[in-house]
């Protein structure tokens, strides 16, 4: 994230991403249309449901509870309360982090109420968790200094223009994910970076050299990078979110971190990288896609351990590609393509079973 350094005005980039947006290149939009990738919302609770929606603190404020549900959704939950442990996460992390996701969260939130979005989708967080992450990656990634008028200004600019990209892709057969997100800020980084090969002349230490403590704990810094954070606190509290909404889903983020660090270290990745969890957060989001969606069972089990590694060498393959050309980070690109795959394999995995209405690996009915 350091390695960037401005070359034109922020918000000549921010002008200039919403027309690109609007008439992306045809290789952008024929991948795009290949891995359209997002969460569905689930159906509106029924008396019989096993598992409904749990009574939110803020139910008497709609705005303010999908807005939670928003930080949420970026996890999977749909879950004012998890929402807000996870923005008291980062917070803890970097207070000017959460500013921004929680800017970036009611931003996208208002602004699709205002466009007359689906009120099911509005209720469970949906239109809010792309720009949830557009605050964190901008916070991070732009180069701002903290409590900058600018970055403020780029994260509405950013979450309101990710809810009409949202929109383009809601009819896919395939859930899009965080494609939004990844349309939205990488186009900007692409805008607003120049990449500098000097800083990354420095000698790289291969991850198995890491001392074994260091090395442990970079699974649960892999769930803190979801949301750009490099906190281990911020992690357990990501985790413990994860888990009030969940223990299935915990246990699928976590071990989804943990097998993308591992095949970080088989593949010999710089320590450094694998340290600080960017090999873990695509792996965790993998992981957690599958035992969201679909029905548990042990094939479900396996292709969220062999997502996690698929997800994980993706990360490898798409950053050196990335760095070299176009020199700026992947995001969740990795997540999305692995995730995309994963959900069609349903058609072809005997056994292998899509949730009814996805919530959570105990709770999913075919």
């Amino acid at each position: 994230p350091k390695d960037f350094k401005s070359r034109a005005p922020l918000w000549q980039n921010m002008l200039a991403i919403g027309r690109c947006m609007q008439r992306a290149p045809s290789a952008i939009a024929s991948l795009t249309r290949v891995h359209t990738l997002c969460t569905k919302p689930p159906p509106e609770p029924k008396a019989n449901d096993a598992n409904p929606a749990a009574p939110s603190l803020t139910a008497s404020l709609p705005l303010v509870d999908s807005a939670f549900r928003g930080v949420g959704q970026v996890v999977f939950c749909n879950s004012a309360a998890s929402g807000a442990l996870l923005l008291g996460a980062l917070g803890l992390a970097d207070p000017h982090l959460a500013a921004l996701a929680a800017l970036g969260t009611s931003t996208a939130t208002l602004t699709a109420r205002l466009g007359g979005f689906d009120s099911s989708k509005l209720k469970a967080g949906l239109a809010g968790y792309n720009g949830c992450l557009i605050g964190c990656a901008f916070a991070v990634l732009l180069g701002e200094p903290p409590w900058s008028l600018d970055a403020a200004l780029a994260v509405v600019a950013g979450s309101s223009l990710s809810v009409g990209v949202f929109k383009l892709y809601e009819n896919s057969p395939i859930p899009q994910f965080t494609l939004a997100f990844n349309s939205v800020a990488i186009g900007t980084l692409i805008a607003a970076r120049e990449w500098s090969p000097a800083v990354m002349a420095s000698v790289l230490t291969p991850a198995i050299d890491l001392p074994p403590l260091e090395l442990a704990a970079a699974p649960l810094l892999g769930l803190s990078q979801i949301f750009v954070a490099n906190n281990h606190a911020a992690g357990a509290l990501t985790l413990l979110a994860i888990g009030l909404y969940s223990r299935g889903c915990a246990a699928h983020v976590l071990l989804g971190s943990a097998i993308g660090t591992g095949t970080a270290v088989a593949l010999g990745a710089p320590g450094a990288e694998v340290a600080m969890g960017l090999w873990g957060y695509n792996s965790a989001l993998t992981s957690l896609a599958v035992g969201v969606f679909f029905v548990h069972s042990p094939q479900a089990v396996l292709l969220s351990f062999t997502g996690a590694a698929a997800s994980a060498s993706l990360f490898g393959l798409m950053k050196g590609m990335a760095t070299a050309s176009i020199g700026v980070p992947v995001l969740t690109l990795p997540f999305c393509v692995t995730a995309s795959a994963c959900y069609a394999l349903h058609a072809v995995i005997p056994g292998l079973r899509l949730a009814a209405a996805p919530h959570s690996p105990e709770a999913n009915e075919p």
